[in-house]
């Protein structure tokens, strides 16, 4: 869907769902289609002009024994709080690996990432011999399943240590610093053309949620899945 007819069937759909002028124009979206996750919900909007839903755009100022005080004052009593404000994903560097990693010549992971962080496929480090990764840097979706992302990252890494586990002699493997350098160069190159790094975004996709998008693969699905489907032990060192 083009960005023209999406905001026109948006539109047409607040104007048919909700009434209230004020509460229409604060559910249209400041940024660009795919900026942030789209609701796959048809009864979203019909939901809000409920008689018993009650939508306060004043924010949340603090959570009382009771409830929560809003921002304008007005405190609202509840059973039930759902505590739902986001990822961190790649947003702060310092989440991202909740131990330290540590590679060759003393390398640290932990420290490299605060300030570049990049990955072979998403899954391994060169520098960092037999350490696999599960949704490394640029391996998420905006727009599908994680799960099927997950999926074949873990039997990549399944194929590698099958691959070494075959020949005795090997000790560990290292991706090489080449095919990550281009794998780099070659994400962050395809991720300029995406509404992620280009569009007004101000998301967890975004490192400090503002800057390089960290977290998305820029790649489609299918492309993602063929392109870590076969390990290839040609892009790693052998360390007998």
């Amino acid at each position: 869907m083009s960005k023209y007819f999406y905001k026109l069937s948006l539109k047409r759909n607040r104007e048919k769902y909700i009434d209230d002028d004020n509460l229409r124009d604060y559910m249209m979206p400041n940024y660009g289609l795919g900026c942030r996750r789209v609701i796959p919900s048809n009864a979203y909007l019909s939901a809000l002009p409920r008689d018993n839903v009650e939508v306060d755009t004043s924010g949340i100022e603090s959570i009382t024994p009771a409830g929560v005080r809003t921002k304008d004052g007005k405190d609202i009593p509840l059973d039930i709080l759902v505590y739902a404000t986001g990822y961190f994903a790649y947003t702060n560097v310092k989440k991202m690996l909740s131990f330290q990693v540590y590679g060759k010549e003393g390398r640290n992971l932990n420290s490299e990432w605060e300030t570049e962080a990049v990955s072979y496929l998403g899954i391994t480090v060169s520098g960092y011999p037999n350490y696999f990764k599960i949704n490394g840097p640029n391996a998420g979706t905006g727009h599908s399943s994680q799960i099927s992302y997950m999926e074949v990252m873990v039997n990549y890494a399944v194929d590698a240590i099958c691959a070494v586990k075959r020949d005795k002699s090997i000790k560990a493997i290292d991706a090489r610093s080449d095919p990550q350098r281009e794998y780099v160069k070659k994400m962050r190159s395809t991720m300029k053309s995406t509404v992620w790094q280009n569009g007004s975004c101000k998301s967890f996709y975004r490192k400090g949620k503002t800057g390089e998008v960290t977290s998305l693969s820029p790649e489609s699905v299918i492309k993602f899945i063929v392109t870590r489907k076969w390990f290839h032990l040609g892009d790693y060192q052998l360390l007998k």
